[in-house]
């Protein structure tokens, strides 16, 4: 138990039992939950690789929750995410014992970088959404005002940006990526079309060890396991329309992969990666013609690409044409003294 400031306490701690319990009775407040048992699931899993539990009491009662988790230990980097309070006004100014929580977990763990809102690893719920445009859909992160706030009151800074574009051209797009896909098919990868319940275990194995492989240079990498992958993961995805696209060679390996879907009469570029000695050939593009062919028939003439690091080289796929909106999302981090 953490000492007590203003009648407010903190408790770290990393087990299931009663603390725990208070813990995920919060979760009913958070934005982000995807539903009790994917939360119960995937926090069992993170505490498996060393994530911390944190909660603030007042007057003996939770208010407040949030997860560490290590993202790199080397580096002294930490996640901190699942952030909710039964009491609004617990967001509205800077909080003692919250302080107090966070400079206890950077000296017991010797962090010297927090970063949220990120659930765990960027493979989970993460980002705040911060523009103001009136739409808003389920893949998107959601807007929490009083939370960033709550953050910069403590000292958080804006760390990383990202992106979704809704661009008109889908046509124009697809006539101008129809030599990718000529060239990628002319070099002996063939492109077909997977339907998740009915590849093999071998299938999405493969794809695990791909995206291990492929978003290693993203910002915040962590690896996680197959099972995680598969049961936490994958678990919950758009049930939308949507196809998956996978390229092999010519040993029948896969080597890239495309995820889309529909979403109010529009194409979603979600998800796309190529093994690093594939790519600058085309094969990404290649991918997002062939989504294009397979689900587009019929739809509004604009994609949206969504989620994408600013600046990475995939925002180029919304700049093939006219900007309708653009929505923004960022991390927020802090610097610590540990280490």
């Amino acid at each position: 138990m953490g000492k007590s400031l203003h009648k407010s306490s903190y408790i770290l701690f990393h087990e299931t039992g009663t603390p725990y319990e208070q813990w995920f009775r919060l979760g009913a407040f958070d934005p982000t939950r995807q539903s009790e048992e994917h939360e119960r699931d995937l926090v069992r899993y993170l505490l498996t690789i060393g994530a911390t539990l944190g909660l603030v009491m007042d007057e003996g009662l939770p208010r407040y929750r949030c997860l560490f988790c290590p993202v790199d230990r080397k580096s002294g980097i930490y996640s901190i995410g699942f952030m909710a309070s039964d009491t609004p006004e617990f967001f509205a100014g800077p909080r003692p014992a919250f302080e107090a929580l966070l400079r206890a977990f950077g000296d017991k763990h010797a962090a010297r970088k927090l970063v949220g809102p990120i659930n765990g690893l960027t493979w989970f719920n993460y980002r705040l959404r911060v523009d103001d445009d009136h739409r808003a859909y389920p893949w998107e992160p959601v807007r929490q005002p009083q939370l960033q706030k709550f953050l910069e009151a403590h000292q958080f800074e804006s760390d990383a940006h990202y992106t979704s574009i809704c661009t008109r051209g889908l046509q124009k797009f697809m006539s101008e990526t129809a030599a990718d896909l000529a060239k990628v098919t002319g070099n002996g990868i063939t492109i077909t079309r997977a339907y998740p319940d009915q590849m093999t275990p071998a299938q999405f194995r493969e794809i695990h060890e791909l995206s291990l492989a492929g978003f290693a240079g993203n910002y915040l990498f962590s690896p996680i396991s197959f099972e995680a992958f598969a049961s936490l993961y994958l678990a919950g995805k758009s049930d939308k329309p949507s196809c998956l696209l996978l390229a092999t060679n010519d040993k029948q390996k896969i080597i890239a992969y495309a995820l889309g879907f529909i979403e109010d009469n529009q194409l979603v570029y979600k998800t796309v990666t190529t093994d690093p000695a594939w790519r600058k050939q085309g094969i990404s593009n290649a991918l997002f013609h062939g989504i294009a062919k397979e689900i587009a028939a019929g739809l509004a003439d604009c994609y949206i690409s969504a989620l994408v690091f600013k600046g990475l080289a995939s925002e180029s796929y919304a700049r093939h044409g006219e900007t309708i909106w653009e929505h923004q999302y960022i991390l927020l981090s802090r610097t610590m003294s540990g280490g």
